[in-house]
């Protein structure tokens, strides 16, 4: 890990240790893989310095309130970074961009036609698949894939919703054996 070439001038040197302890500790997360410490330093303290006008001295002290802005940022640069990865390798185009030129040369590989992942057509027969498979469940067997579904333990389920576990592992094998009979068991886990 390298050390940061920033300097931070006039800055209170609590603020400027905080910001630098921090940016280290964001470094380790994996969603922050391949950021040099000096650009996550200064969205920290760019974000530092816009927001510590509101300070309230009735309300906290300025080291709370330094380290309050700090971890949010934190936070919401780990949210955006996960986010980003979630995409997927979905990318927007517009298709009247390549119409115009007739030149198709500047179509990126991993873009269909469409400008969508080349899977998105097998996710979205999966998708009706697994739709029209659930809907042929009985109600209640619909009701424990909702249970399921918030990918919580079975106990915890049971203790929510007030079922015996027995009911709930009885049901799960029904479904295991309609999903079974309707190709899908290579979805189960």
């Amino acid at each position: 890990m390298s050390k940061s070439q920033n300097r931070y001038d006039g800055i209170d040197p609590y603020v400027v240790s905080q910001v630098r302890y921090h940016s280290r500790q964001m470094l380790r997360h994996h969603t922050m893989a391949g950021m040099e410490i000096e650009d996550i330093e200064q969205e920290l303290m760019l974000d530092y310095l816009s927001r510590i006008q509101s300070f309230d001295p009735e309300k906290s002290c300025r080291k709370t309130f330094t380290d309050r802005i700090l971890r949010h940022k934190c936070a919401a640069m780990i949210k955006a970074a996960k986010a980003e990865k979630r995409n997927g390798g979905f990318h927007a185009a517009s298709l009247d961009s390549y119409l115009e030129d007739g030149d198709r040369d500047d179509i990126p590989e991993s873009m269909s036609i469409w400008g969508a992942h080349p899977n998105h057509a097998r996710q979205v027969d999966l998708t009706i698949d697994l739709t029209d498979a659930i809907r042929a469940l009985p109600e209640a067997a619909r009701f424990y894939c909702a249970m399921l579904m918030q990918d919580l333990p079975i106990r915890t389920l049971c203790k929510i919703h007030n079922r015996h576990p027995s009911t709930v592992y009885e049901t799960i094998g029904r479904i295991r054996r309609d999903f079974d009979e309707r190709g899908l068991h290579k979805y189960l886990h």
